[in-house]
């Protein structure tokens, strides 16, 4: 009966060994501790001094979604051609103005400065500008556009005469009593001056009561008020990005704004500029990690707690 027994009992006698064994270690490494205590803090700091070393010489932060994935995959090595081919890593800057002449000579100030910095900023381009546009616009449009831009010409030829020999504002005025001259005699209808008389007149208004006033070529041309299409011009920005930092795009970031602040386009061309874009969204999204980082590792904490106290109840 007791060999039978005996067995059973060796592995939990071996357990307990085990456990004495440990514990009096641990007592020895305490008492040993106590006794060169300030050996050990001396020790401790040390080795806390090097690990900092260690840790800020040998480690570093790298912020490139695409090196999480091994390079070698077929797939991958397809969407590395692609976006080499088409760079997906770029700034679009978005520059708004009351008028179409705005929009454009904001948006070329704007370029030709970012140009300046080709460390920062390596490409800088309008997509929806340059000379070939300029000067071949009508044949690309629409027939009721280029319609609509005709008679607008031929409605405001007089006032674009008269207008072309002193473009001042004492010009403007000529224009004006020329007008109303061409008018009493029957020369002109009123209808014809209907629209340039308006334009003048909001923009006049706008002066008066102290607001940024501006005047459209293309909006008397073309007989109407241009859409939000027609005030907003684009640029197309490759950065040079910082993968050290959370935020790799924050300087170049930065960067297009100062720009815009130093050239003062608000205030010269009433024009807005906004960032969209590859990289200033991937910088929103590291920026709500780095904000609520400390908020969730808090939250997590307090949520653990009565779990934990829970089990061990």
């Amino acid at each position: 009966m007791v060999r039978r027994v005996l067995p059973l009992f060796l592995p939990f006698s071996r357990g307990v060994e085990q456990i004495v064994m440990i514990r009096s270690a641990i007592v020895r490494i305490v008492c040993v501790c106590a006794q060169f205590h300030r050996a050990v803090i001396v020790a401790g700091a040390v080795l806390m001094a090097v690990a900092a070393i260690f840790d800020v010489t040998r480690f570093s932060i790298n912020t490139d979604v695409e090196r999480l994935i091994a390079q070698d995959l077929p797939w991958h090595e397809r969407q590395i051609a692609f976006t080499q081919t088409f760079p997906q890593k770029g700034i679009s800057a978005v520059v708004t103005a009351p008028t179409p002449e705005n929009a454009e000579q904001a948006t070329d100030a704007l370029a030709q400065s970012l140009k300046k910095n080709p460390n920062l900023f390596p490409r800088v381009a309008q997509p929806d500008s340059g000379d070939f546009f300029d000067r071949n616009q009508l044949l690309l449009a629409s027939t009721s556009v280029v319609r609509r831009t005709v008679a607008g010409l031929i409605q405001a030829e007089p006032v674009l005469s008269e207008l072309s020999r002193d473009t001042t504002l004492r010009g403007v005025m000529n224009v004006l009593s020329f007008a109303a001259g061409e008018v009493r005699r029957g020369r002109l209808k009123l209808d014809q001056l209907k629209w340039p008389l308006t334009l003048a007149a909001e923009t006049l208004n706008d002066v008066l009561s102290g607001k940024p006033a501006t005047f459209s070529w293309k909006e008397l041309l073309q007989g109407h008020h241009s859409s939000a299409d027609e005030r907003r011009h684009f640029l197309e920005i490759e950065p040079r990005l910082d993968f050290t930092k959370l935020q790799p795009g924050s300087v170049a970031d930065r960067g297009i704004h100062q720009v815009a602040a130093q050239l003062d386009l608000k205030q010269r061309f009433g024009a807005i500029v906004k960032l969209t874009g590859q990289v200033p969204m991937d910088d929103q999204q590291f920026s709500v990690i780095r904000d609520s980082a400390l908020r969730d590792t808090i939250t997590a904490a307090l949520g653990a707690c009565p779990v934990s106290s829970g089990k061990a109840g």
